[in-house]
């Protein structure tokens, strides 16, 4: 259970690439002359070759998307979170229990993210977590279990433009995915009794309780980020994503799905430094899945089931933006989902998302 989701630009010659890059000094001239005389002699040194700064404005990284800027960095988020869903028909039935129950899964992820900016239009990437998942409820804790999830993805972007005169900058990120989900289901065990006919005894309870699943795969997006002054700036990504997912159990059969995925977002942000070090950031991004079967051994699912699903979600964050290299916020993200799995009919309630996360990072 998912409990969540990197030369010039053809076309433009060498010397009308090179001449629209501004330099560290352009920059330090630039932010003096665009009304921004209030800056310290050390906040406008700060912001001199910084990579994440366009015409005097630093942009935040966001929580749902990908920024396009070549960094080095070290980047650390701690998040809570839980998924709802009323009214959900329960896999296993059991007699005298209610024909529905509330859906509640709580959350706790870890994440790192770290970056290696080999030149100023290339970078190396790795981010991955750690995800500890369990039912919040009663019925929850039978239907879904617990388990803990495992997720990397190494990428590299190519910055395509970085204009300081307009305030632009243009990158391309491709990226790979890898993902290892373990846990328990104890709904396993009652479903595997109730396929085989078979006494408790015969069953492996230890194997159809199991829950496992692995993923592989890549995606590739196109960011972009424009700022509005010195004070405000947008950031907006397009991507899509192909992975091969396998999950299931030895006794109760194994699902190989290809999911594919196109995502779009955009992130607006604000500075109110040097007045007051706050800054602000809202975010919203929309995925849309589709969920083809390549292969299964479960009775219920067979090749060529597909299933499918649309995302929604919003972020809204609060940071500390006295030091432009220092990155300290917190936010919180609110979402719907509504879709059906291979073989099984539209959801007839949206799933609900929300949590908070606390973001910790050091852009060198």
């Amino acid at each position: 259970m998912a409990i969540l989701a990197f030369p010039a630009m053809a076309g433009a010659s060498g010397a009308q690439s090179a001449a629209r890059v501004s330099t560290p000094a352009q920059i330090s001239t630039q932010v003096r002359q665009t009304g921004t005389g209030a800056l310290s002699t050390t906040q406008v040194k700060s912001l001199e070759g910084n990579p994440r700064a366009l015409g005097g404005f630093v942009f935040q990284p966001p929580t749902m998307l990908e920024g396009p800027f070549i960094t080095s960095h070290i980047r650390t988020e701690t998040a809570m979170g839980a998924v709802r869903q009323r009214a959900v028909k329960p896999d296993v039935q059991i007699p005298g229990a209610p024909t529905s129950y509330d859906l509640r899964v709580g959350a706790l992820q870890q994440r790192t993210s770290v970056g290696v900016a080999l030149s100023p239009n290339l970078s190396l990437g790795l981010d991955g977590g750690v995800t500890s998942y369990g039912g919040m409820n009663s019925p929850s804790a039978l239907q879904a279990g617990s388990g803990v999830a495992f997720d990397a993805r190494p990428g590299i972007k190519v910055g395509l433009v970085n204009d300081q005169d307009d305030g632009i900058a243009v990158a391309l990120r491709a990226y790979g995915m890898a993902a290892q989900v373990m846990g328990s289901r104890p709904a396993g065990i009652i479903e595997a009794r109730a396929q085989r006919g078979v006494t408790q005894q015969a069953v492996n309870a230890v194997e159809a309780g199991r829950v496992e699943m692995s993923l592989v795969g890549g995606g590739v997006s196109l960011s972009a980020a424009k700022n509005i002054g010195r004070h405000a700036g947008v950031q907006v990504e397009i991507g899509g994503e192909g992975s091969r997912v396998t999950g299931g159990n030895a006794i109760q059969g194994r699902i190989d799905s290809q999911p594919r995925t196109l995502y779009a977002g955009t992130a607006a942000s604000i500075d109110l430094s040097p007045i007051v070090p706050v800054g602000a950031m809202v975010e919203y991004r929309m995925d849309r899945s589709v969920v083809p079967v390549a292969a299964s051994s479960k009775a219920d699912v067979t090749a060529g089931d597909t299933g499918q699903s649309n995302m929604h979600r919003v972020s809204a964050g609060l940071y500390y933006t006295a030091r432009s290299n220092l990155v300290l916020g917190v936010a919180g993200t609110y979402g719907l989902a509504r879709g059906n799995m291979p073989s099984a009919p539209a959801t007839p309630k949206p799933a609900r998302i929300a949590g908070g996360r606390l973001t910790v990072g050091y852009y060198f």
